[in-house]
């Protein structure tokens, strides 16, 4: 049986460098955020860029596409069926994808796109292949996210104006740090992509499984990007995984310590005369109150999911078309809802939320699976991704490559390729950490 199976496990980390390396050498193409303007600056991609960035999609669709169809066709074989978990999970994914595709054929807003399949082939790709020994993904995983966090970093020694949100002239900017740099963006087009990302390089890193050298370099690496970002989001995200999950450490005392010392660093931080500026300037703004503005698109979206409860407006909720009709311009901050809850009953309804909370509780049901196996990096990574989806959508927009997919990929192969009945078959027992 292992003849039929090896290649398509070889496809399995084939798909995931591509998609992972992939994603890395398109971000400098995908225009940025900047003050002044509520979307992404820049023209769209056209000429070579356009080539290139379609090609590269292409070709992670192509794959995925052929590791689907070799899968079904051999799991029609007998006895050639690889074993495989997280079929909950992986049906509570369908359950999540069929929303949006629902919403779109029924709802009254948008037709059907082909980039909505893009995501739903990858993720179907990367569950049908058999599952590898957790080192080895997670060594993939750890090559992938430094490749993007040493990039970010190398943007701001090559371009650090395209590498930063800097604020538009006589326009006040975010700067906690008080380096009058801007908020951190690297190959994320926002530093809210880039945010939760960077933290979970961090804690790939500085999950005890495996030995890898540099690691502790690395890891400084993924924390002065998440530093960089300003996002609150990020931190946010940082702040309840490793404060309140306690994946860092395994011994009580350990957790009681970081606590400690952590608590020592946050004081010291706001008795910083920029921070505390910063702060100030916060309390006197009026979007301070509304959460930064996002309590408005709650209300916008929540408005659409009261005029259509069961579909919602429809995939393109927010988007340019129907900002022009909120707003009047399409030049408009607002591009998402804020929250992938509101996310999710705006653009798809019922429909669309009970495919999220079907989703949710599948992650953590696997995730805690998975746990022990992984020195609680699973859970770690759940436990973020949820927290981003209080103040973003992460699970919106997924059509192309981007760091909101890269995101997903890691939390996705960490779920399946991390639970001990998914290595006991193919791993060997010096192989378990």
């Amino acid at each position: 049986m292992t003849g039929p199976v090896a290649p398509v496990a070889g496809g399995g980390a084939l798909l995931l460098w591509i998609t992972g390396l992939g994603t890395i050498a398109v971000a400098p193409l995908v225009p940025h955020l900047h003050h002044g303007l509520g979307t992404a600056a820049g023209e769209p991609l056209s000429g070579l860029q356009l080539f290139f960035s379609q090609g590269v999609i292409l070709l992670v669709s192509v794959l995925a596409a052929g590791l689907v169809t070799r899968s079904v066709f051999q799991g029609a074989g007998a006895g050639a069926r690889p074993p495989r978990t997280g079929q909950g999970l992986a049906w509570a994914a369908v359950a999540f994808a069929a929303g949006p595709v629902l919403s779109a054929a029924f709802g009254e807003h948008g037709a059907l796109d082909a980039t909505m399949a893009f995501a739903p082939l990858l993720f179907a790709a990367l569950y049908l292949c058999p599952r590898r020994p957790f080192p080895e993904v997670l060594r993939q995983l750890r090559i992938i996210l430094r490749c993007y966090v040493w990039g970010s970093l190398l943007s701001i020694l090559v371009a650090p104006g395209w590498a930063f949100l800097l604020p538009a002239q006589g326009e006040g900017g975010r700067d906690f740090l008080g380096l009058g740099w801007g908020q951190f963006m690297g190959l994320a087009p926002n530093p809210n992509h880039l945010g939760p990302l960077m933290a979970a390089a961090l804690l790939v890193e500085v999950t005890p499984v495996g030995r890898w050298r540099g690691r502790a370099i690395h890891a400084a690496a993924a924390l002065l990007a998440l530093t960089l970002t300003q996002s609150r989001t990020g931190w946010i995200c940082a702040a309840s995984v490793f404060f309140v999950h306690g994946a860092w450490g395994r011994t009580v005392l350990r957790r009681q310590l970081l606590t400690v010392f952590g608590g020592a660093a946050a004081l010291m931080v706001l008795m910083a005369a920029p921070v505390q500026a910063a702060l100030a300037r916060l309390a006197a703004d009026p979007m301070y109150g509304g959460f930064n503005g996002r309590t408005l698109a709650w209300r916008l979206a929540y408005d659409e999911f009261e005029r259509n409860p069961l579909f919602g407006y429809g995939p393109t909720m927010f988007s340019p078309a129907h900002r022009l009709e909120l707003f009047g311009t399409t030049d408009h901050w607002i591009g998402q809802a804020h929250s992938q809850v509101m996310q999710s009953l705006g653009a798809s309804g019922l429909i669309g939320f009970a495919g999220l909370c079907l989703l949710v509780s599948s992650l953590v049901v696997q995730a805690r699976r998975a746990s022990a196996h992984t020195s609680g990096l699973s859970t770690a990574l759940v436990t973020l991704l949820i927290v981003a989806c209080t103040t973003e959508a992460p699970l919106r927009a997924l059509g192309g490559l981007s760091a909101a997919v890269l995101l997903l990929t890691v939390v996705w192969c960490v779920l399946l390729h991390g639970t001990p009945f998914a290595t006991s078959a193919t791993q060997e027992p010096s192989d378990v950490p």
